[in-house]
C-alpha cells in the first residue's frame, strides 16, 4: 500500500515534497494557507490595521490638500442614527410612534403570499429560512384560529397562539421582510418591531428557531436600521449558534439546514467584521474542519462558495488585530488575489451569484485595508498606490454592476427619494440592499482615485470616468440616506474643482440618455470655482512663502488682495503676466488660474 494521502488544513492534497497539488479544477481553490504566516518577534511586528481604512485615506488626502494646495478638507461620515427598535420610520424618514400605526390584520393567504415572496428572493442556496418551515408555522397559527380568517399580527395579540415566542418571532420577522420586498413599508417596521419584541421575551432553551430569528432580523436591519443593530443581531444569532453546538455538529448526521444557516451567519460576521475593523467573530477554530462537507455533497454547487467564506475568514482573521511583517502582507495578497481568480475572470463571462459578488467586494476592499496606510510611506508608497487604484478601480466597477438599474432610472430623479415608486422599487428589486459601509468605500475609492491622480498616478480621463461613477453611486445611495450624504458629495466634488478635472464628459458616456440638468447637477461643484480658489488661497501663499527661500524664485508677485480678487473675477483685466508665474504656482492652481490670463 502506498503511503496514506496528505491534506493540508484546507483539505487540498500534499505532494511527497510537501507542495500542495494544484487542483486540475479551476473551481476548486489552491491558496497557500495564512497559518504558514509566522513572524521572528511577532511583539515587534507593527498591528496590520490601526484605524478605519477611509479615515486614513481622509487623513492623507487632507495633509497632501493642506501642504500642497492650502486646501482644507473636512469630511467625517458618520452613520446616521436610527432607532428600529422603539421608533417606527415612515416613508418620508420621519420617526412616527409605533402605538400611532394602525393593528395589522392577515389572512392565510396573504401570509403564505409574503413567505413565496422571500422564497423568490431566496431560490438558491444557501437559504436562510426554510420556507416550508414558515407555511407550516402559518397553518399551526390558523388551526389555532380556526374560526377567523383574519387574525391580528402583533405581540399582544399572538401571545396566546400556542405555539413558542421563538417560532413566532421568526414568523413575524420572515412576515416584516416579505412586506418589505412587497412594499409595505410601515406594515414591514410595525412587524419588526413585534418580532423583537416577541423575542426579547423568549426565555426557552437554545432553538434553531432563535438563531434564524435572530439573523432574520439582522437582514431586515441592513435595509432599514444601523450597521450597529445589524452587527449586533448577527453576534446575537452567532452566540445562539455556538450555544446550541451548531458550530460541532457531525455533518453525516447534522441537518443541512442548520449548517446552512451557520454558513451564513460566518459570511455576515465577516462583513460586520469589516464595516468596524474588529477581529471576527467566528474564528476558524471555532467549527469543525469538516462541518460543512455534508452541505457540500447536499448542494455539490455551494463547494465554490464555502471555500471562498472560508479562505475569506481567514484573512479576516489575520488582518484585523494581528501583527504583521511584510512579507504577510504579501502572503494575504497572494490568497486574495487567487480568491479573486477562483471566482471567475471579467464578471460578464459567467453568471455571479449574489455571494460572489460579495466576496468579490470583500477581496478587493481587503486590498486597500492592507495597502492604504503604505501609500504615503516613503519606500512602499508607489506598489502600494498602485494596488489601491485597481482596486478602487473594481470596487466602483462591481457597485455599478450591482446598482445600474437604480442609476439609469435616477438620472431623472435630480433629487432622489425613497417616495419615488420607480425608485421604490429598483431598491427593493435589488438583491443588495444600500447600506453605510458602501458609502464609505465609495467614498474611500474615490479618495483614493483622486490621490492617485495628484500623485501622477492616474490619468485625467481615468479619474475622471471613476469620480464621475463614485457621484452617480453616492447620488443613487441618496435614496436611502438622503441629505446625510450632502457633506462626502459636497467635498469631492470640491476636490474635483480643486484638481480641475471635468467629469462632464464621462457622465455623459456613463448615461447617454440623462438630460443636461441632471448630468450638470451631477457635475457642478458645490462651491463655485472662484470661492474654492479665495478659500484656500490665503493659505497656499502663506504655505508657498514658507517652502521658497530664494526671492528669485518668487519674482515680483503681486499683491495677495489682488490676486484673489482676479481669480473671483472682480477686477478689471489688467496687464497682468500669469506666464511668469506659472512655475510657482502647483500643476492643478495653473489650471484654475486659466481664466485670468
Amino acid at each position: 500500500m502506498g503511503a496514506p494521502e496528505k491534506m493540508d488544513p484546507i483539505g487540498r492534497e500534499i505532494n511527497p515534497n510537501g507542495a500542495p497539488a494544484r487542483p486540475h479544477n479551476r473551481e476548486h481553490l489552491c491558496v497557500d494557507p495564512v497559518e504558514r504566516v509566522q513572524f521572528r518577534n511577532e511583539s515587534d511586528a507593527p498591528l496590520l490595521v490601526k484605524a478605519d481604512t477611509f479615515e486614513v485615506i481622509r487623513n492623507v488626502i487632507a495633509e497632501y490638500a493642506l501642504s500642497s494646495y492650502g486646501y482644507e478638507l473636512v469630511c467625517d461620515l458618520t452613520e446616521p442614527k436610527q432607532f428600529l427598535s422603539t421608533t417606527i420610520p415612515g416613508d418620508s424618514r420621519l420617526s412616527a410612534s409605533y402605538g400611532d400605526l394602525p393593528a395589522i390584520y392577515l389572512d392565510k393567504h396573504q401570509m403564505h403570499r409574503l413567505i413565496a415572496t422571500l422564497y423568490c428572493r431566496w431560490g438558491l442556496h444557501p437559504r436562510a429560512v426554510n420556507i416550508e418551515h414558515l407555511h407550516e408555522l402559518v397553518e399551526l397559527l390558523f388551526a389555532h384560529y380556526y374560526s377567523q380568517t383574519s387574525i391580528e399580527i402583533s405581540a399582544v395579540a399572538l401571545r396566546d397562539s400556542g405555539l413558542r415566542l421563538d417560532s413566532l418571532a421568526l414568523l413575524l420577522a420572515s412576515l416584516a421582510l416579505g412586506s418589505y420586498f412587497s412594499e409595505s413599508f410601515s406594515h414591514a417596521r410595525r412587524l419588526f418591531v413585534d418580532s423583537t419584541d416577541l423575542f426579547n421575551n423568549y426565555t426557552g432553551p437554545p432553538a434553531f428557531d432563535a438563531v434564524a430569528t435572530l439573523f432574520v432580523q439582522h437582514l431586515f436591519t441592513l435595509r432599514e436600521g444601523s450597521t450597529n443593530q445589524a452587527k449586533n443581531l448577527n453576534v446575537q444569532a452567532i452566540h445562539a449558534a455556538h450555544e446550541l453546538g451548531i458550530n460541532r455538529y457531525d455533518p453525516t448526521s447534522s441537518d443541512p439546514q442548520h449548517v446552512e444557516l451557520y454558513l451564513l451567519l460566518y459570511f455576515t460576521d465577516q462583513y460586520s467584521s469589516q464595516s468596524h475593523c474588529t477581529p471576527p467573530t467566528i474564528r476558524a477554530d471555532d467549527y469543525r474542519p469538516d462541518l460543512f462537507d455534508g452541505l457540500s455533497r447536499a448542494y455539490p454547487e455551494m463547494q465554490t462558495l464555502i471555500e471562498l467564506i472560508k479562505l475569506n475568514g481567514h484573512v479576516f482573521e489575520h488582518i484585523y488585530g494581528q501583527r504583521c511583517s511584510d512579507e504577510s502582507v504579501l502572503n494575504l495578497e497572494s490568497i486574495i488575489g487567487r480568491v479573486c481568480e477562483a471566482i471567475g475572470k471579467p464578471l460578464n463571462e459567467r453568471e455571479d451569484t449574489d455571494h460572489d459578488v460579495l466576496v468579490k467586494i470583500h477581496m478587493y476592499w481587503c486590498r486597500l485595508i492592507l495597502r492604504v496606510p503604505s501609500i504615503n510611506s516613503g519606500t512602499h508608497w508607489i506598489s502600494s498606490l498602485s494596488i489601491c487604484v485597481r482596486a478602487a478601480q473594481m470596487l466602483l466597477s462591481i457597485y455599478l454592476r450591482i446598482y445600474k438599474p437604480l442609476v439609469q432610472n435616477s438620472s431623472e430623479h435630480i433629487e432622489p427619494t425613497i417616495s419615488h415608486p420607480s425608485l421604490q422599487i429598483l431598491l427593493i428589486d435589488n438583491h443588495i440592499p444600500p447600506t453605510w459601509r458602501q458609502v464609505k468605500r465609495i467614498t474611500t475609492s474615490a479618495f483614493v482615485i483622486i490621490y492617485a491622480y495628484w500623485r501622477g498616478e492616474v490619468s485625467s480621463e481615468e479619474a475622471s470616468r471613476f469620480i464621475a461613477i463614485s457621484l452617480l453611486l453616492l447620488h443613487c445611495q441618496r435614496v436611502r440616506w438622503q441629505h446625510e450624504l450632502l457633506e462626502p458629495i459636497g467635498s469631492l466634488k470640491e476636490l474635483i474643482g480643486l484638481s480641475a478635472l471635468d467629469i462632464g464628459p464621462a457622465l455623459s458616456r456613463l448615461l447617454p440618455g440623462a438630460t443636461f440638468d441632471f448630468i450638470s447637477a451631477i457635475a457642478s461643484n458645490s462651491t463655485s470655482y472662484a470661492e474654492v480658489r479665495v478659500r484656500t488661497q490665503k493659505l497656499l501663499l502663506m504655505h508657498q512663502q514658507q517652502d521658497f527661500a530664494q526671492p528669485a524664485m518668487m519674482g515680483t508677485f503681486p499683491p495677495h488682495d489682488d490676486l484673489l480678487d482676479r481669480a473671483d473675477g472682480t477686477m478689471q483685466n489688467e496687464g497682468f503676466n500669469f506666464m511668469a508665474y506659472e512655475t510657482w504656482l502647483p500643476t492643478p492652481l495653473v489650471g484654475l488660474f486659466g481664466d485670468v490670463q
